[in-house]
């Protein structure tokens, strides 16, 4: 059984995302999402009534381990630092939103 994201850790990320006078008083865990935890996290203390928050922690994921697998592989994962950084760069190359540059 997995353990998933608890509400006082959301609890912080929501406090710190919307401001000190915001508690969260539910939270529900949302289908979709099999890298990662998708909740709507009902808040008071702001005009919105809830917001999403998405976990990308390991025990969130519900894919098999990938140690050992050759990244060149075309069903390699992409996931991590390195695929985004990667993509990043890429579309800063294409002038991509927030590039600073000029979309083609």
């Amino acid at each position: 059984m997995h353990q998933f994201t608890e509400t006082e850790a959301l609890s912080g990320i929501v406090r710190e995302a919307l401001g000190a006078g915001v508690h969260v008083v539910g939270v529900d865990r949302l289908r979709g999402g099999s890298k990662k935890g998708v909740y709507r996290v009902h808040v008071d203390g702001t005009r919105a009534a809830s917001v999403i928050v998405y976990s990308w922690a390991e025990v969130e994921n519900f894919w098999p381990d990938t140690e050992g697998i050759d990244a060149a592989h075309p069903f390699a994962p992409a996931s991590g630092l390195v695929p985004f950084l990667a993509a990043q760069r890429r579309l800063d190359r294409l002038g991509g939103p927030g590039s600073g540059g000029t979309p083609g």
